[in-house]
């Protein structure tokens, strides 16, 4: 779910682009009540973004997995 949701803005954010060539790097992670803290979640999902980046445009990642967009 999170999969789609990611690829479809960013389908829309470069079709809205105009002149402007926008490409996304999102990141997120699953909350776990039981096991994680609003810290811990922040922290996974930043380093999460920070994987999209490293693995090109318009990337989509999960916390610990790289999802091709």
């Amino acid at each position: 779910m999170f999969l789609k949701v990611g690829r479809r803005l960013i389908r829309r954010l470069n079709r809205r682009a105009g002149v402007l060539t926008i490409t996304p790097s999102i990141g997120f992670s699953l909350w776990v009540p039981d096991k994680a803290d609003i810290e811990r979640l922040i922290r996974e999902t930043d380093e999460a973004m920070y994987q999209a980046k490293r693995s090109g445009r318009n990337q989509v990642c999960r916390h610990g997995e790289a999802l091709p967009a």
